[in-house]
């Protein structure tokens, strides 16, 4: 975990520091997805499929990645019971790189695309074409990207196939929240090859369109509105806008590592993978919340999740950190505390005192 998030600090530091270098990233986002069905009419009836996406912007481009593993519920454990699959997708726009505006009607942009895709077996393909960003009512990204297909020579596969790969996502407010479909489509328009030989490969169509409520929205949001209705009682501090950074660094945090944060703490909880009903509970002062209902929106705690506030008083979460990271140091558990504050609890004087009890 510490060599981690020297890792990411030392990246951070160098990625702020190469500002003026060529190709910086402007933008990044990282999902972890879990996917359970069953009653199939392909391969296994029932499947389970973890997730990985990636996709950042840059000054020359973009980027999208993702990772599958698959496994289903065999009657052996073998290795045909589990199985991967994963592309890798530069686009280098010509727009920004050569600074000449390229849009024309719905067009933004024209690109270069190229994707690598890798799967079990010796899976292993080359593409390369054109591609355009579109600009469309209604969608919040939509983009058309065409390839030539190339196997790497491993498998004895013929070349000579074309694909065709839309990809979009659109935002749709619903309730207190939004519900996102975003995916893609693969269409291989042709064959290649001689049908009946090994090297024959046939045209196909993939579509992949996904779902996605935002949980930790319509919790804040809910919470705001029950506040506004008096249902919650004292203080309730939402965290709407800063979700990124706790997940950030949950997403790199081990099981033994602690989380101590301010009073705009309902995020954190979420992303420690505490019960939204829990929350919502305590919010409420019910007895089925994570103080018993008599702590409110400031002070919830966890400790199956080590997760220990949620403070009233701005910079008091500090001090606790140091003391539960001395805890970590102490029973050489390998663990790390994460104390969150904000550019209020910068100047308070305990922050001050434990820098200088550090140095």
């Amino acid at each position: 975990m510490k060599s981690i998030l020297t890792t990411a600090a030392l990246a951070s530091s160098m990625m702020l520091a190469g500002q003026a270098i060529a190709a910086p990233m402007l933008w990044q986002n990282n999902s972890l997805t879990y996917l359970y069905g069953n009653d199939f009419k392909v391969d296994p009836d029932t499947q389970h499929t973890l997730t990985f996406e990636h996709a950042s912007g840059w000054t020359y481009g973009d980027v999208f990645m993702f990772v599958d593993y698959k496994w289903n519920e065999s009657q052996d454990d073998s290795e045909a019971a589990r199985t991967y699959y994963g592309e890798f997708s530069p686009r280098l726009s010509l727009g920004k790189t050569t600074g000449i505006d390229f849009s024309y009607g719905p067009i933004k942009d024209v690109l270069v695309a190229f994707t690598y895709e890798r799967g079990e077996n010796e899976v292993q393909n080359y593409l390369l074409g054109p591609a355009v960003d579109l600009a469309v009512p209604g969608f919040d990204r939509l983009a058309i990207n065409t390839y030539y297909r190339k196997p790497d020579g491993i498998r004895e596969k013929a070349s000579g196939q074309w694909q065709i790969t839309p990809t979009w996502a659109i935002t749709i407010p619903v309730g207190s929240s939004d519900i996102l479909i975003d995916g893609y489509i693969d269409w291989v328009v042709n064959d290649a090859g001689n049908e009946g030989s090994n090297d024959f490969q046939s045209k196909n169509l993939h579509i992949n369109p996904q779902v996605k409520y935002d949980l930790g929205k319509a919790v804040y949001q809910k919470a705001g509105q029950l506040y506004g209705m008096g249902q919650i009682g004292g203080f309730c501090h939402l965290y709407i806008g800063q979700e990124a950074v706790v997940v950030g660094m949950q997403s790199v945090a081990e099981t033994q590592d602690s989380v101590v944060t301010s009073y705009r703490d309902h995020g954190h909880m979420l992303a420690c993978g505490m019960d939204a009903g829990g929350v919502m509970a305590e919010l409420t002062g019910r007895k089925d919340g994570y103080s018993r209902g008599k702590g409110g929106s400031m002070h919830m705690f966890s400790r199956e999740k080590n997760f220990y506030g949620g403070h009233g008083i701005v910079a008091a979460q500090v001090p606790i950190g140091a003391g539960l990271a001395f805890a970590h140091k102490f029973k050489g558990d390998d663990g790390v505390n994460m104390a969150y504050l904000g550019d209020g609890a910068a100047n308070q004087g305990q922050v001050y005192e434990l820098s200088l009890i550090h140095i």
